[in-house]
């Protein structure tokens, strides 16, 4: 994944307060076997929108549009351009920064 993506997503994740960032990476590796640096697909976007359900309870939607706000921002997309749906979105920003040089 590229750079640009990886630090908007972890950036996102800090704005919620001291340690979240570490919290939610040590979960998702323990729980999932995902680290946050190797999204390489559906299944790895799939996994982390678990976990932050699982960390978040109904409030992960509001940490999902923050790191989809950041991410589109790193990338410069459009968020309206894109899916409603964070794994959909996701998905797509990956293949965006895939692009990037």
């Amino acid at each position: 994944m590229a750079e640009a993506l990886t630090r908007a997503l972890r950036e996102a994740l800090a704005e919620f307060g001291e340690g979240v960032e570490a919290v939610v990476r040590y979960y998702c590796r323990v729980r999932y076997g995902l680290e946050l640096v190797e999204l390489r697909g559906p299944s790895d976007v799939a996994a982390l929108a678990s976990c932050l359900l699982e960390v978040f309870g109904p409030a992960s939607r509001v940490v999902e549009e923050r790191m989809l706000a950041r991410a589109c921002s790193a990338l410069k997309v459009d968020r309206g351009s894109l899916p409603k749906d964070f794994k959909e979105a996701l998905i797509h920003l990956m293949r965006k920064a895939a692009e990037r040089p």
